[in-house]
């Protein structure tokens, strides 16, 4: 191939390369560059995650007044090649520079590596004033590197290191922490963060991560394992991996509808590689529009080959696998609006059912409390909740009337025990019915707690329990008079007690043969003024009418306007009169007014 003619020089034209007068003045701009020390505790724990840990302990703690965070890992070890002195040499020498970025992309993705910057250990910055990595690898002696915030200067020395450790460890020290990165890395804030942070990566190495913050004040958890955080909510089916041409890994989508979720914890985060680089994809300006911006859409987007700001390590570089990503998205978002609208669909269907059966919980005891009243005949077609159902019977012995509500999803893992709950509270059954309760445990900001919570239940007086273990319990009337149920919630080291009375009477009061709850029927007519109306002992609701959409977004005022329509007919079906009619729509549409302004909130 013959070679190309040599260019003429231009006149007045000169060129050369690019040069760094001061390079250590350039370190200090990429270390400024990550201010977030939960981001930097991150980089430093995905070091260890890279070299292949199985086990990653942070511990923060204090010694001579100053407070120390630390990251200790079992993995292969820094530069295990090299001898100890060589290998944190080459670390402090070679700022910017990652052997990692000498394997081929697909080696990184296989060995599931995301560090390849060499900068890592400068986000020590945002955390405190001084940084000692310590490394053992294959039985050598412990050797030491020492960095310090804002100075050129290391050190490395031989360390007195704990060799009970085993032939192979990494710690890295932070200590003299700033005063301000102590909030943000507290045992319960930082374990939040790096569970959603670090979600990908702990699922692609199944590494331990634990946290142990001896810096809790009083009664606080000290202890945390950090797991994946959950996305929360519906998954979309048919949703998974989108091919993206030119590129050997594809697009990985975990997209779930989130319905009334908190909009900020129902939200579509972009991750590369499994970690997290955008929190928000709706806000990005690629993809300010729907689905990306529904609240009712949560997840999460990982695609491997993003180019990522090596400073912040937030957003990506706006080139040609960044215009691929923007291009396969955009490709997919009719399937997934579709999705959402089928979730929309079957959730209000559902929503519809569920308060039908809230307020026949509601009004169970109103047929012995108002024994005068006539109720709606349906319990002879009762338990049909399909189309064409009439009703929900209002006898039926089981209905928790307390306030059970499923748990709002929640982005990060609830805290310790600190509360506990009986359902219901209070209660009252037959000698010989039988009912059941229920056992609830709560944070100390009142988050439902799932996992890892153990009950055991007690009772005094006149029932019998049919089980002592459990989140439900059966409970039988032995005999007339008051009774108690205990439960005791035990999560580790914590406990939490609760108790609900029980009045067992002699017989059964006696209820409406035919007392129920018509099923309603959601009839749109916006231009109507009526709220609901009774048809041939059918219920109808007008879902056009202004208080109804006002109030139908969110669940519990929802049920509440609910509730005042069947209050509002029952006593119309009782007192048959022109002016009762409009004085219950007036009663009404004050209490409707009432709840639109928030003022129940």
């Amino acid at each position: 191939m013959p070679s190309r003619p040599l260019a003429k020089p231009r006149e007045g034209i000169t060129s050369g390369q690019i040069g760094v007068r001061d390079p250590f003045q350039l370190i200090r701009h990429l270390a400024r560059s990550q201010s977030d020390p939960r981001k930097a505790v991150a980089e430093l724990v995905q070091n260890a995650l890279d070299e292949q840990a199985s086990h990653v302990v942070m511990e923060r703690w204090r010694e001579a007044g100053e407070a120390v965070i630390s990251i200790r890992d079992d993995g292969k070890g820094v530069l295990p090649e090299m001898p100890r002195p060589e290998a944190l040499r080459y670390i402090a020498k070679n700022i910017g520079y990652s052997r990692k970025r000498q394997l081929s992309f697909d080696e990184r993705m296989r060995q599931a590596m995301l560090g390849q910057y060499g900068i890592g250990i400068l986000g020590f910055w945002a955390l405190g004033h001084e940084f000692r990595m310590i490394s053992r690898v294959a039985g050598s002696e412990v050797w030491v590197l020492t960095l310090w915030e804002d100075s050129p200067k290391f050190e490395i020395e031989t360390a007195t290191g704990d060799l009970t450790r085993g032939d192979t460890w990494t710690e890295v020290q932070v200590r003299r922490l700033h005063p301000a990165a102590m909030g943000p890395t507290s045992g319960l804030r930082l374990s939040s963060y790096l569970s959603v942070e670090l979600r990908g990566q702990l699922l692609r190495h199944a590494a331990r991560l634990t946290l142990v913050d001896r810096l809790a004040r009083g009664t606080a958890n000290r202890r945390f394992v950090i797991r994946p955080s959950e996305l929360q909510g519906e998954k979309l089916e048919g949703i998974g991996s989108v091919a993206v041409p030119g590129y050997s890994h594809p697009i990985e989508l975990e997209l779930f509808y989130a319905g009334d979720a908190d909009p900020h914890s129902s939200e579509v985060k972009l991750a590369c590689a499994g970690a997290v680089v955008v929190d928000r994809l709706g806000e990005h300006p690629d993809f300010a529009r729907p689905p990306w911006n529904d609240p009712r859409l949560a997840g999460l987007v990982d695609f491997p080959h993003l180019e990522i700001p090596p400073g912040s390590r937030r957003g990506f570089v706006p080139n040609e696998a960044a215009s691929a990503l923007a291009r396969a998205l955009t490709s997919i978002e009719p399937l997934i609006l579709e999705k959402l609208k089928e979730k929309e669909t079957a959730r209000a269907a559902q929503l519809t059912t569920d308060l039908h059966r809230q307020l026949a919980r509601i009004f169970s005891k109103a047929t012995s409390l108002v024994p005068h009243l006539e109720w709606f005949p349906v319990s002879r077609r009762a338990g049909k909740l399909a189309d064409g159902a009439v009703g929900e019977p209002l006898s039926t012995p089981d209905l928790v009337e307390e306030d059970e509500v499923s748990p709002e999803p929640e982005l990060f893992a609830p805290g310790p025990l600190a509360e506990a709950r009986i359902l219901p509270h209070r209660c009252e059954l037959a000698v010989g019915e039988e009912r059941g309760m229920r056992a609830r445990a709560f944070d100390a900001d009142r988050r439902r707690i799932v996992d890892n919570v153990s009950f055991r239940w007690s009772s005094e007086g006149p029932v019998e329990l049919s089980a002592t273990e459990g989140d439900a319990i059966r409970i039988r009337g032995a005999g007339a008079g008051e009774a108690a149920v205990r439960l005791e919630a035990a999560s580790g080291e914590k406990r939490a007690v609760a108790s609900a009375n029980v009045s067992v009477i002699s017989e059964a009061r006696p209820r409406a043969a035919d007392a129920g709850i018509p099923q309603p029927q959601e009839i749109n007519e916006p231009l109507q003024s009526w709220r609901s109306r009774t048809v041939e002992d059918g219920w109808q609701i007008n879902v056009g009418h202004p208080d109804y959409k006002a109030l139908a977004d969110e669940p519990r005022r929802r049920l509440r306007y609910l509730a005042n329509l069947l209050a509002k007919e029952i006593i119309s079906r009782n007192f048959p009169r022109p002016e009762v009619g409009t004085i219950l729509e007036e009663m009404v549409g004050l209490l409707s007014a009432l709840e639109r302004s928030g003022a129940w909130s």
